[in-house]
Protein backbone atom coordinates (compact mmCIF):
# COMPACT_ATOMS: atom_id res chain seq x y z
CA UNK A 1 0.00 0.00 0.00
CA UNK A 2 1.49 3.57 -0.89
CA UNK A 3 1.52 6.06 2.07
CA UNK A 4 -0.47 9.16 0.83
CA UNK A 5 -0.04 11.27 4.39
CA UNK A 6 1.18 10.86 7.29
CA UNK A 7 0.21 13.23 10.69
CA UNK A 8 0.88 13.35 14.00
CA UNK A 9 -0.07 15.48 17.39
CA UNK A 10 0.00 15.65 21.09
CA UNK A 11 -2.07 17.42 23.45
CA UNK A 12 -1.77 18.22 27.11
CA UNK A 13 -4.71 16.64 28.96
CA UNK A 14 -4.90 19.84 31.61
CA UNK A 15 -5.27 22.13 28.77
CA UNK A 16 -8.58 19.88 27.49
CA UNK A 17 -9.92 19.37 31.27
CA UNK A 18 -9.89 23.36 31.38
CA UNK A 19 -11.89 23.64 28.46
CA UNK A 20 -14.24 21.06 29.55
CA UNK A 21 -14.25 23.06 32.73
CA UNK A 22 -14.43 26.58 31.17
CA UNK A 23 -16.69 26.07 28.07
CA UNK A 24 -18.19 22.54 28.82
CA UNK A 25 -20.81 21.62 26.26
CA UNK A 26 -20.28 24.17 23.92
CA UNK A 27 -16.51 23.06 23.62
CA UNK A 28 -17.81 19.66 23.29
CA UNK A 29 -20.73 19.49 20.63
CA UNK A 30 -18.54 22.00 18.28
CA UNK A 31 -15.40 19.41 18.03
CA UNK A 32 -16.98 15.71 18.82
CA UNK A 33 -19.55 14.06 17.20
CA UNK A 34 -22.34 12.52 19.51
CA UNK A 35 -20.42 8.93 19.39
CA UNK A 36 -17.59 10.54 20.19
CA UNK A 37 -19.21 12.22 23.68
CA UNK A 38 -21.17 9.16 24.21
CA UNK A 39 -18.09 6.92 24.51
CA UNK A 40 -15.30 9.68 26.38
CA UNK A 41 -18.30 10.41 28.68
CA UNK A 42 -18.49 6.79 29.90
CA UNK A 43 -14.90 7.03 31.45
CA UNK A 44 -13.97 8.66 34.65
CA UNK A 45 -10.71 11.14 33.27
CA UNK A 46 -13.13 11.61 30.21
CA UNK A 47 -10.20 14.70 29.84
CA UNK A 48 -8.01 11.83 28.88
CA UNK A 49 -10.20 10.58 26.23
CA UNK A 50 -11.41 13.70 24.81
CA UNK A 51 -7.70 14.88 24.75
CA UNK A 52 -6.50 11.63 22.56
CA UNK A 53 -9.55 12.25 20.08
CA UNK A 54 -8.55 15.74 19.68
CA UNK A 55 -4.91 14.78 19.22
CA UNK A 56 -6.35 12.13 16.69
CA UNK A 57 -8.71 14.61 14.42
CA UNK A 58 -4.97 16.83 14.70
CA UNK A 59 -3.27 14.25 13.66
CA UNK A 60 -5.58 13.44 10.63
CA UNK A 61 -5.63 17.23 9.63
CA UNK A 62 -2.46 16.69 8.75
CA UNK A 63 -2.18 13.57 6.94
CA UNK A 64 -4.96 14.64 4.72
CA UNK A 65 -3.35 17.75 4.02
CA UNK A 66 -2.15 16.76 0.53
CA UNK A 67 -5.66 15.57 -0.49
CA UNK A 68 -7.62 18.38 1.03
CA UNK A 69 -7.00 21.94 1.48
CA UNK A 70 -10.40 23.48 2.08
CA UNK A 71 -12.42 24.28 5.31
CA UNK A 72 -14.08 21.70 7.24
CA UNK A 73 -15.46 21.53 11.14
CA UNK A 74 -13.90 19.01 13.29
CA UNK A 75 -17.24 17.21 13.43
CA UNK A 76 -16.17 16.34 10.00
CA UNK A 77 -13.55 13.71 11.13
CA UNK A 78 -14.71 11.07 13.56
CA UNK A 79 -12.43 8.77 15.50
CA UNK A 80 -14.01 5.57 16.10
CA UNK A 81 -13.97 2.26 17.48
CA UNK A 82 -13.62 -0.93 15.02
CA UNK A 83 -15.23 -4.37 15.79
CA UNK A 84 -11.70 -5.49 17.09
CA UNK A 85 -11.49 -2.55 19.12
CA UNK A 86 -8.81 -0.41 17.61
CA UNK A 87 -9.42 3.03 16.95
CA UNK A 88 -10.35 4.15 13.64
CA UNK A 89 -11.48 7.29 11.22
CA UNK A 90 -14.44 7.67 9.64
CA UNK A 91 -15.03 10.86 7.59
CA UNK A 92 -18.02 12.90 6.97
CA UNK A 93 -19.31 15.90 4.83
CA UNK A 94 -17.25 17.55 3.10
CA UNK A 95 -13.98 15.33 3.86
CA UNK A 96 -16.30 12.36 2.09
CA UNK A 97 -14.66 13.08 -0.90
CA UNK A 98 -10.95 12.38 0.77
CA UNK A 99 -12.81 8.54 1.69
CA UNK A 100 -13.74 8.23 -2.41
CA UNK A 101 -9.98 8.32 -3.35
CA UNK A 102 -9.65 4.87 -2.40
CA UNK A 103 -7.92 6.19 0.90
CA UNK A 104 -7.93 4.24 4.35
CA UNK A 105 -6.30 5.18 7.52
CA UNK A 106 -3.63 3.39 10.22
CA UNK A 107 -4.49 5.40 13.43
CA UNK A 108 -2.64 4.77 16.68
CA UNK A 109 -3.21 6.88 20.02
CA UNK A 110 -2.10 6.97 23.78
CA UNK A 111 -2.69 8.19 26.63
CA UNK A 112 -0.57 9.09 29.81
CA UNK A 113 -1.55 11.49 32.83
CA UNK A 114 -0.23 14.80 31.10
CA UNK A 115 0.14 14.06 27.70
CA UNK A 116 -2.52 12.24 25.42
CA UNK A 117 -1.01 11.87 21.45
CA UNK A 118 -2.12 10.26 18.02
CA UNK A 119 -0.17 9.69 14.89
CA UNK A 120 -2.47 8.54 11.79
CA UNK A 121 -1.11 7.32 8.35
CA UNK A 122 -3.45 7.79 5.58
CA UNK A 123 -2.71 4.70 2.77
CA UNK A 124 -4.06 4.29 -0.93
CA UNK A 125 -5.67 0.68 -0.80
CA UNK A 126 -7.91 -1.19 1.64
CA UNK A 127 -7.66 -0.54 4.95
CA UNK A 128 -9.64 -2.44 7.99
CA UNK A 129 -12.17 0.30 9.20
Amino acid sequence: MEVLGLGIDIVQVARVRRLLGQKGDRFVQRVFTDDERRYCEGFRNRAERYAARFAAKEAVRKAISPLYKGYYSSREIEITRRADGMPGVKLHGKLSVVGEKGVGFLLSMSHERDYAIAVVIMQKGTVID
